[in-house]
C-alpha cells in the first residue's frame, strides 16, 4: 500500500527563536579605536568600507574579544549598532 502524501501538513520553516514581536536580532560592527575603519568580515584585518565589516551579535563580537585576548593580542575595537554607522559613510 502506498502512503499518502498529501495527507501530511504542510512544512513550516523554522525560524531564529526570536519572538516575532521582538522583531529582528539587533545586529552590531566592530570599529577600530585607533584608525576609525571596520573589523573585516574575515575576522582579521581591517576595512574602509561597511560593505566588507564584519557584523554580527553582541555575543559573537564578546567572543572574537575573548579569543583575540586568548592569542595575547591587542583588542582595539569598540562595539557599534549597525544601524548607526549604515550609511554614515
Amino acid at each position: 500500500m502506498d502512503f499518502d502524501h498529501t495527507a501530511l501538513p504542510p512544512v513550516r520553516p523554522r525560524h531564529s527563536g526570536v519572538p516575532f514581536h521582538l522583531g529582528a536580532p539587533k545586529t552590531y560592527r566592530l570599529i577600530d579605536r585607533i584608525t576609525g575603519k571596520f573589523l573585516h568580515l574575515s575576522g582579521a584585518g581591517l576595512t574602509g568600507t561597511s560593505a566588507y565589516a564584519w557584523s554580527g551579535s553582541r555575543s559573537q563580537a564578546e567572543t572574537l574579544e575573548k579569543r583575540a585576548r586568548a592569542r595575547g593580542e591587542d583588542w582595539n575595537f569598540r562595539l557599534v549598532a549597525r544601524s548607526a554607522v549604515e550609511g554614515a559613510q
